[in-house]
């Protein structure tokens, strides 16, 4: 199945509120191709079983209970979110161990939080007027900049 199937019908299910199959499927679709968002899904899976067992007892609010499925609905969705990102499993040419994900993970991570950063920067550079202390702003920015494009470069590669 390609991710963008896959995507597709983890959605159908949480539109139809299924989301143990959602997640059933998820876990099965990721085990072996990404750890983290394997792990993630498990912590969502737990959840759902947590929130079951309040159901059961009769522990939990109504509203809570809605409040509560919606959370695990919202991570799950997060979670298609980076399968989005990911290369297409079932017709990628090349596949990559699961260090390798890892790693292709952990440098759009960096890249992200390079972007958030140069965001902050390029909005506090705009409010310096000393000069001095606005070239030193530059500077920093140059520098993330370089940091953005050798990250840029190893996840082309």
């Amino acid at each position: 199945m390609r991710n963008k199937d896959f995507i597709e019908k983890i959605e159908s299910f949480i539109i139809k509120n299924n989301l143990s199959e959602a997640i059933n499927l998820l876990l099965d679709f990721i085990r072996d191709k990404d750890k983290k968002l394997y792990h993630m899904t498990i912590i969502q899976a737990s959840r759902l079983s947590h929130l079951r067992e309040q159901e059961i007892s009769g522990t939990i609010s109504t509203e809570t209970k809605r409040i509560e499925y919606n959370k695990i609905s919202q991570a799950i969705l997060r979670i298609l979110d980076y399968i989005r990102e990911l290369p297409d499993y079932e017709y990628s040419n090349k596949k990559l161990s699961s260090d390798e994900f890892d790693h292709m993970n952990t440098l759009k991570m960096k890249k992200s939080s390079i972007l958030e950063k140069l965001g902050y920067m390029y909005q506090k550079e705009i409010m310096f007027a000393d000069g001095a202390k606005k070239y030193e702003m530059k500077q920093e920015i140059k520098e993330l900049e370089q940091e953005l494009q050798a990250v840029e470069s190893k996840l082309v590669t």
